[in-house]
């Protein structure tokens, strides 16, 4: 997340993250917890950029209004998975 061979102090914690509507939590291991992430809201996908791709046709996402506080890698995969029944 920052330049090759820089340091950045971070915590390693623990944490359970879940949907916006509070279901289907995933504990998530060793997270490296920094004071704050290079993005911005500009970074958040919106339905605009979904559109776009012919293959993420019938993907719905949730517009958020909100500050990035947490980036899930493909490391991951539980809290990538997609939900059967989720769309609307």
């Amino acid at each position: 997340m920052e330049k090759e061979k820089s340091k950045l102090e971070s915590l390693v914690v623990s944490i359970e993250v879940s949907d916006l509507n509070g279901q289907n939590a995933v504990e998530i291991p060793n997270v490296f917890s920094v004071s704050k992430l290079p993005v911005s809201r500009e970074d958040i996908p919106r339905k605009s950029d979904v559109e776009r791709w012919s293959h993420l046709e019938g993907i719905d996402i949730d517009e958020v209004d909100c500050k990035v506080g947490l980036i899930i890698d493909n490391d991951v995969p539980k809290a990538l998975q997609p939900k059967i029944g989720c769309r609307k």
